[in-house]
């Protein structure tokens, strides 16, 4: 199965945790963006009003197309359990992205039978005698 051009619009960077995320492969938490290391992350944290954030990649076939993340306005650690939650979400919206990349190819292979059986009724009919 191949992935469209469009599923990675811009490039990840380690300002913010979704980038960072899709970096390093693997689950990122900031328990206070106050002291994240990073002043894109923590003015995007100040503006929008959260004090904590959790990201996991989005994995298909090896390869991260993206990441999911949720945020908290208390400072502090997520826990296992939400971590799971999150990663179970994340393989969900895989799951998803998958389907509608099946279901395109399928319309695709459907259309292309469709104009090819139209191409034989008419090569087909103009042979019959009137």
């Amino acid at each position: 199965m191949s992935e469209p051009e469009e599923a990675t619009p811009c490039r990840p960077d380690r300002g913010r945790i979704t980038g960072r995320t899709v970096q390093v492969r693997d689950v990122v938490q900031i328990p206070d963006t106050d002291d994240d290391p990073f002043e894109v992350q923590r003015l995007v944290a100040r503006d929008v009003g959260y004090r904590r954030a959790l990201a996991v990649p989005m994995v298909i076939e090896g390869k991260v197309i993206g990441s999911i993340a949720v945020t908290g306005r208390e400072p502090g650690l997520y826990s296992e359990r939400q971590i799971a939650l999150l990663k179970t979400f994340a393989d969900q919206a895989v799951i998803a992205i998958e389907n509608v990349w099946l279901f395109k190819e399928l319309e695709e292979k459907n259309r292309a039978l469709t104009q090819a059986h139209a191409q034989v009724t008419e090569a087909l009919d103009q042979q019959r005698p009137n």
